[in-house]
């Protein structure tokens, strides 16, 4: 069996090398060696997998990504348990939504008894999504190259899979939509709003890169932009409508320097995107001409069914404000989910699940925040698209229930492994260097103030 890693800083002692324990290296960068890194091909693997969702009943599906995460945490346990204890990337806010999550559930179980989905999707489910966080969390966190990488790889099984979602809405084939009736983009991932968060956020990544010197596609960027607009606009997902115009107005509102430019792509990407999606959606109604974009819209019966549940919700909430009604009694009474994350939560496990649920929105909208500012200028736009996607994921889930959206957690782990990656050495001018330290005593000063700032 191989021995432990050796890690070896070359960062203060003037070349010499020095061993030093795992938990003081310094990650990440060309300073230290590290053994059994995640590789690249298998992260590309989970994002192609991770939206693909199979039924096995109505209640109860499954996702092979799910069980390549778990096949793979006996190999790279160790690295992943290194990294997140030295890059602290495991967040506060988790405490707060597993602890509501599991009293929710002893509530029921003390009174009605826990269902099967409260006790599997939900309680089990938390602590595979915080596994999966820590999963990409980790592998984000090895350098600012990764971070890079799952960006780029991001979009790339976005585009994947909003290709097979547009040929099966070309060619009616039903199996790729989500409700015969009603022909919404939905493809592999089994719900039309799934698909609409994930082409909205790919689409930021893109987009927010567009007015910098180096996109993230090269020159195929603008094209990948323009088809994730269309993708969004065919899956109907009105929810996914208001997210996008909520990160949209996040990029413009950090990017402001190039606003001019980018309201002028804005318009220009999003125009041609809505007229793409237009003349696929005419294609499919000169075969089906029952099919309006009028009704497709409104869909009437959907808008006075979660109204319904809303109210349901809250008169919930309001009975028992302090410790809800209990892990899955709204499932239970209404037959499905509430379509708004922060209404269940307030119905099913009080004040505290709906504290929870904004302590976990807030936490990373800070490390966003921070990681926008401490980046390098040229690099911001990774901050500033991964940040648009969690605005548009907090937005969306007031109409849709996406707190166990596998690419919010996606999302989460790589805002905060983002600002901790340039804590490694990728940050400019973090902490003053020996040779400046030696040259402030020899002046009696205090350092160089541009390296002073941290």
């Amino acid at each position: 069996m191989p021995g432990p890693a050796i890690f070896v800083n070359r960062s203060t002692d003037g070349g010499k090398s020095a061993l030093v324990s795992p938990l003081s290296a310094r990650l990440p960068g060309s300073h230290t060696l590290i053994r059994n890194r995640i590789p690249d091909w298998l992260v590309a693997l989970i994002l192609l997998l991770l939206p693909i969702r199979i039924f096995v009943s109505p209640s109860l599906h499954i996702s092979p990504a799910d069980w390549l995460v778990i096949a793979s945490y006996p190999i790279f346990v160790a690295t992943i348990v290194r990294l997140v204890l030295m890059k602290r990337l495991l967040a506060p806010s988790f405490i707060g939504i597993v602890s509501v999550i599991l009293i929710s559930l002893a509530r029921s179980a003390l009174s009605a008894g826990v269902s099967i989905y409260a006790l599997v999707n939900k309680a089990v489910g938390v602590f595979y999504l915080i596994a999966l966080y820590l999963f990409f969390a980790a592998y984000a966190s090895q350098s600012s190259k990764s971070v890079a990488n799952i960006s780029r790889m991001t979009v790339l099984s976005a585009l994947v899979h909003i290709l097979v979602a547009i040929v099966g809405y070309f060619r009616r084939w039903h199996i790729l939509f989500n409700d015969p009736c009603y022909p919404r983009l939905s493809g592999l991932t089994g719900a039309p709003v799934s698909l609409g968060i994930i082409t909205t956020v790919s689409f930021f990544l893109a987009f927010s890169s567009i007015a910098t010197k180096k996109p993230l596609l090269g020159r195929w960027t603008s094209v990948a932009a323009v088809i994730c607009v269309g993708a969004m606009v065919l899956t109907y997902a009105r929810g996914s409508y208001v997210g996008a115009l909520a990160g949209v107005f996040m990029i413009l509102l950090l990017l402001r320097p190039n606003r001019a430019k980018l309201v002028a792509l804005a318009l220009v990407v999003i125009g041609t995107g809505s007229v793409l999606s237009w003349v696929l959606a005419e294609r499919v109604r000169s075969v089906d001409p029952r099919i309006s974009l009028q009704e497709l819209l409104r869909r009437p019966h959907t808008i006075s069914a979660r109204l319904e549940q809303y109210r349901f919700a809250s008169e919930t909430f309001f009975t028992n404000p302090f410790w809800g009604a209990g892990l899955g009694e709204t499932r239970v009474a209404l037959g499905t989910n509430v379509h708004n994350t922060y209404l269940w939560l307030a119905a099913e496990s009080g004040i505290w699940g709906l504290l929870a649920a904004g302590a976990l929105v807030l936490s990373f909208l800070v490390s966003g925040w921070r990681w926008f500012h401490e980046s390098p200028p040229d690099d911001r736009f990774l901050a500033v698209g991964w940040l648009a996607g969690h605005i548009a994921f907090a937005v969306a889930t007031a109409f849709s229930e996406l707190l166990y959206h596998r690419h919010w957690w996606l999302i989460m782990s790589v805002l905060a492994a983002g600002r901790q990656s340039l804590k490694g050495g990728d940050r400019p001018h973090r902490r003053p260097s020996v040779n400046a330290w030696e040259r402030a005593i020899e002046k009696g000063g205090k350092g160089d103030e541009p390296c002073m700032r941290m």
